[in-house]
């Protein structure tokens, strides 16, 4: 009686093994996961590295090169509405805006002045061509005039 030839297996000896099983697996995966991406990471360093053996340097500008930049893409966008540029649409003046590097000064004017233009893309089937049109260059004027 206390001695059974078939002795029973607890479920929670059933429940404990899957556990294990499934964190090794897990554990083999994230290896195996790892080391494989990490040839593309080594690449990416050599690649990196041979940028810098080359002699490229990144661009560090001056605050008042920034601002010169600044006043230079705003007045081209501002002169491209003026000439009545069919190929400049909204979003490529919002993409100039976020593209260009903004002086300290204008950050907040900068930020408000794109909302108002994604603002005024979004709203762009209520509002004629020409409101949209005066209502960005005054927008962006007042960016050069600050």
């Amino acid at each position: 009686m206390f001695f059974s030839r078939h002795p029973r297996v607890d479920k929670t000896v059933i429940a404990l093994g899957i556990i294990a099983l499934f964190i090794i697996s897990s554990f083999i995966f994230l290896v195996l996961y790892i080391t494989r991406n990490s040839t593309e990471i080594l690449h990416r360093s050599s690649d990196i590295q041979s940028d810098r053996e080359i002699g490229t340097t990144p661009v560090v500008l001056t605050p008042e090169e920034i601002v010169v930049e600044y006043t230079q893409q705003l007045s081209h966008i501002v002169a491209q509405l003026k000439s009545g540029d069919e190929d400049l649409t909204l979003t490529s003046i919002e993409h100039t805006l976020f593209s260009v590097h903004v002086p300290q000064e204008n950050l907040s004017k900068h930020l408000s002045v794109s909302i108002r233009i994604r603002t005024l893309r979004e709203e762009g089937n209520t509002l004629s061509t020409e409101a949209v049109q005066t209502e960005v260059i005054s927008l962006i004027s007042s960016l050069i005039d600050s």
